[in-house]
């Protein structure tokens, strides 16, 4: 069986952007598969959880920017 990988972006390209080391990561009591955004936030990329409503939430969605960083005042 093969993998068929559809995209607009040049073949090397795309390769490069989907090997993107995702972590795993603890939001709000919610396992998420999240990349680097820059110094302080992360980009989910998926939700590991197996209660339903953690995927209904708007603030958990693929694509959100958290921040990982407690700041304390």
């Amino acid at each position: 069986m093969e993998d068929v990988y559809y995209t607009i972006l040049p073949p090397k390209q795309a390769v490069q952007e989907k090997c993107t080391a995702s972590k795993l990561v603890k939001y709000r009591g919610v396992l998420l598969y999240a990349i680097p955004y820059d110094a302080e936030h992360y980009q989910i990329q998926q939700i590991c959880s197996t209660d339903p409503a953690d995927y209904l939430t708007p603030a958990l969605q693929p694509g959100q920017l958290i921040s990982l960083i407690e700041h304390v005042e």
